[in-house]
């Protein structure tokens, strides 16, 4: 079952790869009479830097430069060992692993392009897709806690077997999945509310639907055991109130939705059990291994100086300074549990050069959402939601490795794009919108 599992994911991979390449091609070639915009020169700048990152570190080195890295004493001492002299080398430590890892970003990438390419009515169907997904895991993981720990619905059953994790090894990616899939679910529901609320009693019943979503969604979250996760989802609870406030509903009906969100909250996690709240409540960083990891992670970007080890070296990288207390013959650490510890490892300097472009692309796109002079639509609610995902995501990776899986790696990249999109052009084709409700355009 591991190896077949196994050998279905990599088909998979690449599968998707394949049919992401595709798509880049697609966006690019549409969009090559489109005039670069202000805020569009800093993703240009990004994709240039990852492109010149992934050259310096694919490129064979001449031995007098490659021998002169940090951390390559070790393997020149090694190769002199066995009478072997360096000869030329790139920069990773395994360009291979390297490769994996640039390759690995493709969809990640083509759902962004493919996202700003389409019509305001095919990124609120994107978005669609997404919630549906999330839903679908919210209920599978309820369903897997239904199964029990052999529930045939686990589809990695060796990990958290009394947990939730839906299609998912790992509580906390699937944890993360649903807190950042919150913020659109909550969205959903002002936007209803707002269209409604003076239509009526009756006309308001068709509120209920986004709220149950939601309520699925922190159902979800709490079964999945995940004290990150349970973070995401306070943090994303209060977004969802600055999203009502700033969406014009009226103070008083944000302090009603805070009420009821807090009760919503205390039922969901009496439906989920005491077991979940004991589990939730027991923190003891002493017991953490993540910690650890990362002080070990630390000494291996020392080693490894500005230019790192090569993406995708992480396991060989932090082996080569893993104190014996760290090293078990039956495990291997495979990540840092802080994506931003890893990435400086890996990629250097220059990889955090990088991380700090995109937080300044991120920063100047989101918060002048917040702040428009015109009433919310479709376009600019999807916007606010998804600067909220993106938040909860860049929080997380301080904790964790979500962002290197595929399924979270696709919601990411739609959010991106959500942002980026210019209002003037974001509602072209968008939901359709009810009479005093133009802040699609």
């Amino acid at each position: 079952n591991g190896a077949d599992g196994l050998g279905g994911v990599v088909i998979a991979g690449m599968a998707l790869q394949l049919l992401s390449i595709a798509l880049i091609a697609c966006c690019v070639l549409h969009a090559r009479t489109r005039r670069v915009r202000g805020n569009d020169r800093l993703l240009a700048a990004l994709a240039a830097g990852v492109a010149i990152l992934a050259l310096v570190q694919l490129l064979p080195l001449p031995p007098s430069i490659w021998t002169a890295l940090a951390g390559r004493s070790a393997l020149v001492a090694d190769m002199r060992s066995i009478d072997v002299l360096p000869g030329w080398h790139a920069l990773s430590l395994s360009p291979i692993a390297s490769e994996r890892s640039l390759l690995s970003l493709l969809p990640a990438l083509a759902i962004f392009l493919g996202a700003r390419s389409t019509s305001g009515q095919g990124r609120k169907r994107l978005v669609q897709v997404a919630m549906l997904f999330g839903l679908f895991s919210a209920l599978l993981g309820i369903a897997q806690i239904g199964g029990g720990p052999d529930s045939e619905l686990r589809v990695f059953r060796p990990t958290n077997p009394s947990d939730a994790v839906g299609l998912f090894a790992n509580r906390n990616h699937y944890g993360s999945l649903l807190a950042m899939l919150l913020p659109f679910s909550l969205g959903w529901t002002i936007g209803e509310f707002r269209r409604r609320r003076d239509a009526g009693p009756a006309a308001m019943i068709p509120v209920l639907l986004p709220c149950v979503a939601t309520f699925l969604l922190v159902i979800g979250i709490l079964l999945s055991q995940s004290r990150a996760g349970l973070l995401l989802m306070a943090i994303a609870a209060m977004g969802g109130l600055v999203f009502a406030w700033r969406s014009g509903i009226g103070g008083r009906v944000v302090l009603v939705f805070g009420i009821c969100g807090l009760l919503a909250g205390g039922l969901a996690l009496e439906i989920a059990g005491n077991d979940v709240v004991s589990r939730l409540t027991a923190i003891d960083p002493a017991t953490d291994s993540r910690w650890p990891v990362q002080h070990t992670t630390m000494d291996a970007v020392h080693r490894y100086g500005v230019f790192g080890s090569g993406l995708g070296t992480f396991v060989n990288a932090y082996q080569s300074v893993a104190p014996d207390d760290q090293v078990d013959q039956n495990a291997v650490v495979n990540h840092a549990n802080n994506d931003y510890l890893e990435l400086l490892l890996e990629a250097g300097w220059p990889g955090a050069v990088l991380v700090a472009l995109f937080l300044a692309w991120y920063g100047r796109v989101s918060i002048p959402l917040w702040f428009p002079g015109r009433p919310p639509g479709f376009a600019l609610m999807a916007a606010r939601a998804a600067s909220i995902a993106v938040f909860l995501a860049l929080i997380h990776a301080g904790l964790e490795y979500q962002l290197r899986k595929p399924g979270i790696m696709l919601l990411f990249g739609l959010c991106c794009a959500l942002i980026s999109v210019p209002m003037e052009r974001a509602g072209t084709g968008g939901f359709r919108r009810v009479r005093g409700d133009a802040g699609t355009r």
